[in-house]
């Protein structure tokens, strides 16, 4: 209990830690993307504008986004432009403001460009504008690759630092977690506690109770009110007991595994609740594959037969039908149990493994459950690391199915 607690607690803080660096990182990297991209085509369209060239230093200059160009871009940025004809045939390449592009080269980007949809994006480190200058089609590029370079060593940095931030975050949940869980921890040791001093205690006046009628019935004679006095002392103590299995079952922290005939198991179960199926008039229907052997805890597995019997027993209508059965493929066992309702909502029921639910509709005290008997079903099915569900696909069946 402790040890899982611990688990979700550095699970919690470790994701919520992680969602939000990831959404900073998202965002200053969607940031410095926007402004180098507002940058480069800035400065693309400053060359385009000025006839495929950089304002000379003591000239007038274009205003550079609002601002005056850098005094060394002239020296600083690199670019050259390729003219193109009407029919995307290469006129001529102005290589002169660039070293490490030939104008072999500059005719190849150019070619790639012109395949492009788009008339500006990057292609192999440069920025591109396809424009007109001088009343010529011409593509414009620029060297922007240490700007790219910068980028990506931003977005790696940070990363790097994201994923060491998230280890040291994880260690140091894990090292103050005993503290964070440590009233929950208090809480639910009282209430072990609570109900196992509370099962004794009740146990003791119930076994006097019950002496006191079964006295009253030798002088007097059974009676209506001795015989409804036993059964709520019956269902009291059969409430005590799944209430102190269910306290036990969940101490336990691993169960003890055998190999064992699951199908026989089953058999055995559904054996017991044929002569219940005769004398409700309910049609009880089982299917279950032979030869299924499965490693688990036997006793805890047969207590889950019968709790998903029980409940199907209970809360099927009059006259419906019961359906039982277990089949193994891909190495999983799966365990189902369908029982005819008078009406519930389409979808699936998860909530009837909550303690002590109740359905308005359909879960009354008439019938003598306490919502207890499904939630250590689903205790027994997590020891076992398997997955059970309930829900209805056409509002007038129920079914429950267990994964193992």
């Amino acid at each position: 209990m402790e040890n899982k607690l611990r688990q979700k607690f550095v699970l919690v803080a470790t994701t919520s830690v992680f969602v939000m660096l990831f959404v900073v990182l998202i965002g200053a990297s969607f940031w410095n993307y926007i402004d180098l991209d507002q940058k480069t085509n800035q400065l693309v369209y400053l060359i385009a504008d000025n006839g495929g060239t950089l304002p000379k230093p003591g000239e007038k200059q274009p205003a550079f986004g609002g601002k005056d160009l850098p005094r060394e871009a002239n020296f600083d940025t690199r670019y050259f432009v390729v003219y193109v004809g009407k029919q995307h045939e290469i006129l001529y390449t102005d290589t002169g403001n660039i070293y490490a592009t030939s104008s072999q080269a500059a005719q190849e980007y150019a070619t790639d460009v012109l395949k492009k949809q788009k008339d500006t994006g990057f292609i192999d480190g440069y920025k591109y504008l396809r424009t007109t200058i001088n009343e010529k089609d011409s593509i414009v590029f620029v060297d922007v690759s240490r700007d790219l370079e910068i980028f990506k060593s931003f977005v790696i940095t940070n990363s790097i630092f994201s994923l060491i931030s998230l280890v040291f975050v994880a260690i140091i949940s894990y090292v103050l977690s005993p503290i964070a869980i440590k009233p929950i921890i208090e809480a639910y040791e009282k209430q072990k506690k609570f109900i196992t001093n509370a099962s004794h205690e009740i146990k003791t006046p119930l076994t006097v109770i019950s002496a006191n009628l079964d006295i009253i019935e030798m002088r007097s004679g059974e009676s209506k009110w001795t015989k409804n006095s036993k059964e709520q002392i019956g269902r009291l103590d059969d409430l005590i007991n799944r209430l102190v299995a269910l306290s036990r079952m969940e101490e336990i922290e691993a169960l003890t595994r055998t190999s064992f005939d699951f199908s026989q198991l089953c058999e055995k179960a559904a054996e017991s609740y044929q002569s219940l199926s005769m004398s409700t008039n309910k049609h009880f229907l089982v299917d279950i594959q032979p030869d299924i052997v499965y490693k688990g805890n036997e006793q805890t597995l047969s207590q889950l037969c019968y709790i998903v019997l029980d409940n199907a027993f209970k809360y099927s209508r009059n006259n419906g039908k019961i359906y039982f059965s277990l089949s193994q493929n891909q190495g999983k066992v799966y365990l189902n149990v369908v029982n005819e309702i008078e009406n519930i909502e389409v979808g699936k029921h998860n909530e009837f493994f909550d303690r002590f639910y109740r359905a308005d509709d359909s879960r009354n005290s008439q019938l003598g459950g306490f919502g207890i008997g499904l939630s250590l079903a689903k205790l027994i099915v997590e020891k076992h690391r398997g997955k059970i569900s309930a829900s209805s696909i056409d509002g007038k069946t129920i079914s429950i199915e267990v994964v193992l």
